[in-house]
């Protein structure tokens, strides 16, 4: 319970806080901080702005107040989402087609990798049903430091943001930022004097309660995934999987036509699978939950149709 100096990373302000004290507050407020408390309460909505997109989230017309319901959509697949900045602070998960196949009541990973030619370093969330996210940062010549579990996605999240709100003087410069690498936004600086430890957190993490409404949100909203537009290339000997029924044609038809341009069909997804293809709209199922939580991209029948005459 030792007082603490803390900076906004929003606008600069500088207060002092009880340790103790935080992770309550942070619960139920916009930030910590008390200008951007009281400014997100006014007439200014800027704030809003920066918190969404700081969760992968745009809004165009922001409006005040930390439980206002804001019409947001993903920066990466275009999916509508409304939801309260309050809630996001909270866990809440931000886009159910890019980050939402695992339950968030399930146990998550925390990771820190190392990058030595990007000069940096970077933490993560994961699910503890796959290593796609892990073998993905290995590809791009990361070198995992630790991994921790955590009872939940809350106190995964929680983790992330205490150690990133710890390495924010040092932030990643160079390649990571010139081409927008993706996950840019969590690394920082390899040259910072602060050596993180992710078993420090663990803890901490496991007293952590996560919402039970946000798993309750959760199971409303995977029920009926959107499939956003996609740009996915696929090249010849790519694996590709099929779920559902196609337009006019028949599975068996479909696959031939894969196979056809030289594709490999996967009678399952897995990590080297390149594409999951799916009905546009329609119930859930297994094969999508596991693609979405690998990171495996889900294209419609029409979409996979492009690509295969993009492929031609």
């Amino acid at each position: 319970m030792d007082p603490v100096a803390i900076k906004c990373r929003n606008c600069g302000h500088e207060h002092v806080e009880l340790p103790g004290r935080l992770a309550a507050e942070l619960s139920g407020h916009w930030c910590l901080c008390p200008i951007c408390n009281n400014r997100n309460k006014g007439i200014c909505a800027s704030d809003v702005v920066i918190g969404f997109s700081s969760h992968g989230l745009l809004v165009a017309e922001p409006e005040s107040g930390t439980d206002t319901v804001q019409a947001a959509r993903c920066a990466r697949c275009e999916t509508p989402k409304r939801i309260s900045m309050r809630r996001l602070n909270r866990g809440a998960v931000p886009c159910y087609v890019c980050d939402g196949a695992a339950d968030p009541s399930s146990p998550h990973r925390v990771y820190l990798f190392h990058f030595p030619r990007w000069h940096a370093y970077k933490v993560g969330i994961t699910n503890s049903g796959n290593d796609s996210r892990l073998d993905r940062h290995r590809l791009a010549g990361g070198q995992l430091v630790e991994l921790i579990e955590v009872p939940h996605r809350g106190a995964a999240f929680w983790v992330e943001q205490e150690v990133l709100s710890a390495m924010l003087p040092w932030p990643a410069t160079g390649l990571p930022t010139d081409r927008a690498i993706s996950g840019w936004t969590e690394m920082w600086d390899d040259s910072a004097p602060i050596n993180v430890r992710l078993g420090d957190y663990i803890e901490a993490a496991n007293a952590i309660t996560i919402d039970r409404e946000l798993v309750e949100d959760w199971k409303r909203n995977r029920s009926t995934p959107v499939l956003p537009p996609s740009d996915v290339v696929l090249n010849g000997g790519d694996a590709v999987c099929f779920t559902g029924s196609g337009p006019e044609k028949s599975r068996a038809e479909w696959k031939a036509l894969a196979q056809g341009v030289g594709l490999r069909v996967a009678g399952s997804v897995t990590s080297t699978t390149s594409a999951l293809v799916a009905p546009r709209a329609g119930s859930p199922n297994t094969k999508v939950a596991v693609a979405l939580s690998m990171g495996v991209p889900v294209i419609s029948y029409e979409d996979f149709l492009a690509a295969m005459e993009a492929l031609e």
